[in-house]
């Protein structure tokens, strides 16, 4: 499963917040939509260079629950 892999990455904080979300149907319908084009990333906190759409969304899906989880200091 793709979702895993990118889940299993060392730059990702909140994994099993992000799969838990997985099991809704219409969050599933919404990683359908994005394409598998690869982009370039310049960022220190990704590791590698190219990454798909589907990891860049997953990482910025990452970063934003972090960042309600430390508002809420949770």
């Amino acid at each position: 499963m793709i979702i895993n892999n990118i889940l299993s990455k060392d730059y990702i904080n909140n994994s099993s917040d992000i799969l838990s979300y997985y099991k809704n149907d219409n969050f599933k319908k919404l990683l359908d939509k994005l394409d598998d084009s690869i982009i370039t990333v310049n960022s220190r906190l990704i590791h590698t260079k190219n990454i798909t759409y589907l990891e860049q969304f997953i990482f910025n899906l990452d970063n934003y629950i972090s960042y309600i989880k430390s508002i809420l200091n949770i």
